[in-house]
């Protein structure tokens, strides 16, 4: 399977290099030109009803008229839609279309960062060409749906990766504009919990804003205008049929009772969200986020009564995610052709039949449906392998170990080139993303590996992930102490003659892994030190402001206080030889995220041999540090580190019974404990 995996990747990689992001990028730029050329030479637009609702407001005239058809929104949508009602013609309808464009291109390009770790570029160009057709007919009218589901999109990514308050606002501001993102918030409140309460303050606040603009009885009188409006719109009646599911039916001869209608949108509105948490508890993060936006674009589409085949636009963003993670990801072409097929059905529903039709784009959206749940069944019933029990060496007799090395004692067993430590707290939706990536990679490879999952107490199941991976991959439990107290434990219970820690949301292209891994084995050093900030590097993935300035405060302080040499001290990434990994750790004090600035520190006080290799950043969603919560500890923690490591306060593991006894207890192979290094620890330990 792992040599069936890398050779499609290297089928793939003939032409997915050529559709870089520049390109997708400037094919949005163009759709947008063109929807700005069709405004001004053949206008067809339905942004006259957001104009009179919104002049209607402020007027303090009545917004809704008689019917089902017109104004089919909250109040907010016409307070929100003045900026474009009271630009010049055409102005405003040029800005409207740009800026919804903007903000669909903007979900995609999330949505591929969330999906693709190394090979993202190639997904937001799949996403970009799977996405426009169907989006096509949308922008060019101006409808609500294209910034809609752009939100929903950009909603769903924030809850994957658990930007909680971010998500409420997308949320929140998608229901100011049309209500159908109640759907979406009903799956948000079930499927993650953690956004009940925030969501609840900030649906009351949209609630509340319209009585900032208009008089409190002129306001609630609105209100009930809309629920009214809403609720005759809801049923159009038989001689009303739109393109939803039974718009399908009925295409078929069979027209369903309105009983019928109502109680099947219901039971699948029920259904919905509890698939939606079934998922999220057995798949990673990014996989459930695509299930959910696919799922809830598809209820959206096929049962909603007001459904047209301008509508449809709510699966661009799902066609384009399920396209790019089948090729790219699972390298299941099959999975490809099923999507350029409903896109080609979508998009082409007009001219494929040769007029209106109420069947063919929900019957492509039925076949995406039966798709995803097919997955879901399947995932379901994929057997789960047995966790691997690791059984400890005996002692030899007479041999005393410290305590501190007795826990992590027979860890992990044998001898092999490379062992990669991941510490990981509460991963299990990611962890087993990462571990497919990361075994493919290294199969490829050929290197001997061994991975050590280090589960820091974790709470949600991460201890069973690495079970089902096979017998290069195993996990190690301590107490939740933090993450260095996780890395040192993994990397001492480590027993490849080279050994690596990276992070469990792997956020970087593991072809630095193989530079430093080569370096070592050739003896140019003793450790290589990932590095974000040296001629090579590379940043793909955005940084909120608030990191990145905290990340160059931080740099300027361990730069004067720990080395000048290395002054990236917090890249995930670093690698070392089986003696200057004990030597090393088995000295570190610090438990928090301070810690890398402390090996550093060390390597520099052992004398110990370093170089430092540029890294790609690829992801950075999953990274649990806070400026806010971790910066005070981890300046505390840099300021002290003299005060750990003064003299004569080393740890007793440098020289004499206690390292000897480890040594023994977890032997390893001749050669590979470098005289320099033995030589250095003496010279601490004295």
């Amino acid at each position: 399977m792992n040599r069936s995996c890398a050779r499609e990747a290297r089928t793939l990689s003939r032409w997915l290099p050529r559709l870089t992001p520049p390109w997708a990028w400037s094919v949005w730029g163009l759709l947008a030109v063109l929807a700005v050329a069709i405004v001004l030479y053949k206008p067809r637009t339905v942004t006259h009803n957001y104009r009179e609702a919104c002049r209607a407001w402020f007027a303090g005239a009545p917004i809704y008229q008689e019917g089902v058809h017109g104004f089919l929104y909250l109040p907010q949508a016409a307070i929100l839609f003045a900026p474009f009602t009271y630009l010049a013609h055409p102005w405003g309808e040029l800005l409207w279309r740009v800026v919804g464009i903007g903000i669909f291109a903007t979900a995609g390009w999330r949505l591929a960062l969330l999906l693709g770790q190394r090979a993202r570029p190639s997904l937001f160009s799949l996403v970009t060409l799977f996405a426009i057709p169907t989006a096509l007919s949308s922008a060019r009218n101006g409808q609500m749906n294209l910034v809609l589901v752009a939100m929903m999109t950009l909603a769903f990514v924030s809850l994957a990766t658990r930007r909680w308050n971010t998500a409420v606002c997308w949320l929140c501001l998608g229901v100011a504009l049309k209500p159908l993102m109640a759907v979406p918030i009903v799956v948000a409140v079930v499927a993650y919990p953690r956004v009940l309460r925030p969501l609840a303050v900030g649906l009351i606040v949209v609630a509340l804003s319209p009585f900032a603009t208009q008089h409190p009885s002129y306001v609630v009188e609105q209100y009930n205008c809309c629920l009214e409006k809403l609720l005759s719109a809801s049923q159009p009646g038989a001689a009303n049929p739109h393109a939803d599911l039974f718009g399908l039916v009925s295409s078929l001869g069979w027209q369903a009772p309105m009983g019928v209608q109502t109680a099947t949108r219901t039971a699948a509105l029920a259904l919905l969200p509890l698939v939606c948490l079934w998922t999220r508890r057995r798949r990673n993060s990014a996989r459930t986020a695509l299930v959910c936006l696919t799922l809830t674009a598809a209820y959206l589409t096929l049962f909603n009564p007001r459904a047209e085949n301008n509508s449809y636009v709510l699966l661009a963003p799902s066609l384009g995610g399920l396209a790019a993670v089948g090729l790219v990801r699972d390298h299941r072409r099959a999975v490809g052709w099923l999507m350029a097929l409903a896109v080609f059905g979508i998009a082409g529903s007009y001219e494929l039949s040769g007029g209106p039709n109420f069947w063919l784009s929900p019957l492509m959206s039925s076949l995406v449906l039966v798709y995803v749940v097919g997955e879901i069944v399947a995932g379901r019933r994929r057997p789960r392998r047995a966790r691997q029990r690791v059984v400890p060496r005996p002692r030899p007799a007479g041999v005393t170990v410290t305590p501190s090395l007795a826990a992590v004692e027979g860890a992990v067993q044998g001898d092999h080139d490379l062992t990669v430590v991941i510490p990981a707290y509460n991963e299990a939706a990611r962890l087993p993303a990462t571990l497919t990536a990361l075994a493919c990679w290294l199969e490829a490879w050929g290197v001997d590996y061994r991975v050590l999952v280090v589960d820091d107490g974790s709470d949600d199941g991460t201890a069973r992930v690495a079970g089902d991976f096979g017998p290069r991959f195993s996990t190690l439990m301590t107490e939740p102490r933090g993450k260095g107290a996780a890395v040192r434990r993994g990397v001492l219970a480590a027993t490849g003659r080279v050994v690596a820690f990276t992070d469990a949301d792997l956020p970087y292209d593991l072809r630095a892994l193989r530079t430093a891994y080569e370096w070592v084995c050739a003896g140019r050093c003793e450790v290589v030190f990932g590095a974000r900030d040296v001629p090579g590097a590379a940043n793909h993935a955005p940084r909120r402001l608030t990191r990145s300035a905290a990340s160059f405060a931080f740099r300027r302080l361990t730069r004067r206080l720990v080395s000048r040499r290395v002054t990236d001290t917090q890249c995930g990434l670093k690698v070392f030889g089986k003696g200057a990994a004990r030597s090393i750790f088995s000295r570190t004090r610090l438990d928090g995220f301070a810690f890398d600035a402390e090996v550093v520190w060390l390597c520099h006080r052992l004398q110990l041999p370093f170089r430092r290799v540029p890294v790609t950043l690829v992801n950075e969603y999953g990274s649990s540090l806070s400026v806010r919560r971790h910066a005070v500890p981890m300046l505390f923690d840099v300021l002290r580190l003299p005060w750990l490591h003064r003299s004569g306060d080393e740890r007793p593991i440098a020289a004499g019974a206690d390292e000897v006894s480890f040594r023994r207890a977890v032997p390893s192979r001749p050669g590979v404990e470098k005289p320099r290094v033995a030589a250095a620890s003496a010279a601490i330990g004295r």
